[in-house]
């Protein structure tokens, strides 16, 4: 499986005294070697969550979609802060077949499809009884 890690820090501070790059790189790559993953890190240093727009590394990830089977990230709020680019992300990882991670909020596309079609399906089968 291919993944495609990304990071981010907004400001100086926060890579000190929040989650650093090198600390989101550490437990990323860790859960890549424990599922016997090649990864490529994308990584954007300085740059706000605000949009999307501005962070060159996510613009290169996001265009090369179709050489990737994941896209991990650590928290969210590291990929985006918007709910309208997160929307948009998450119908490119679709369109794309290309699974979402976030770390930390134990969030997984691949388990959130599995459960709605469980669902779905259990409900089709209810209203034929």
């Amino acid at each position: 499986m291919k993944v495609a890690i990304y990071t981010r820090v907004s400001t100086q501070m926060q890579a000190e005294k929040g989650v650093s790059l090198d600390a989101q790189k550490c437990e990323l790559i860790e859960y890549c070697n424990k599922n016997n993953c090649q990864y490529e890190i994308f990584e954007d240093a300085g740059i706000s969550g605000k949009s999307i727009n501005k962070r060159k590394e996510l613009q290169r990830l996001l265009n090369n979609l179709q050489n990737y089977d994941v896209v991990l990230c650590y928290k969210l709020s590291r990929i985006s802060r918007s709910v309208k680019d997160m929307s948009n992300m998450l119908d490119k990882f679709q369109k794309t077949n290309t699974r979402f991670i976030s770390l930390k909020e134990n969030i997984d596309t691949e388990q959130v499809t599995r459960q709605i079609t469980y669902l779905y399906n259990f409900n089709m089968c209810r209203n034929r009884t």
